[in-house]
């Protein structure tokens, strides 16, 4: 009974990680204010995009 009930709460627990790292989506991918770029010229290129969320209060904090 102490194993079941350990793996329901792992299970759980595991769950809660999945839905919360799943929640943010990078929409509307720009490079240069173009959707699909065949080329560009930029040295350093502007990046764009839309950050969005199924769940409220998400946010972007950073990007690599």
């Amino acid at each position: 009974m102490k194993s079941l009930l350990q793996a329901i709460l792992l299970m759980l627990w595991f769950g809660t990680i999945a839905a919360t790292h799943a929640a943010i989506t990078p929409t509307a991918l720009r490079c240069e204010y173009r959707q699909d770029p065949l080329g560009i010229d930029e040295a350093v290129p502007r990046m764009s995009w839309i950050v969005a969320s199924n769940q409220r209060g998400q946010k972007q904090t950073a990007y690599q």
